[in-house]
């Protein structure tokens, strides 16, 4: 009765330490796809910041071509 006994205790702590290894490695599993979303999030974020700046930038340069015309223009009016 005692081994009996033993060895139904002996097969609790071992199903329980085998859920205690089941419940660390899904932890793990999704402590890593977590990781993963958040830093596939920060790509896309900077990927979106970097085609504003990007649109911004060639707004810019045609503003500044365009007044560049303009100044040219100017100046070649005035010699004339």
């Amino acid at each position: 009765m005692v081994t009996l006994l033993h060895w139904f205790c002996h097969k609790l702590v071992s199903n329980a330490s085998l859920l205690q290894v089941r419940a660390a490695s899904s932890l793990l599993s999704i402590t890593h796809s977590l990781k993963l979303l958040w830093l596939l999030s920060d790509e896309e974020q900077i990927v979106e910041q970097r085609e504003v700046e990007l649109g911004t930038s060639r707004a810019e340069s045609e503003e500044a071509k365009a007044r560049a015309v303009e100044l040219l223009d100017q100046l070649l009016q005035t010699e004339q």
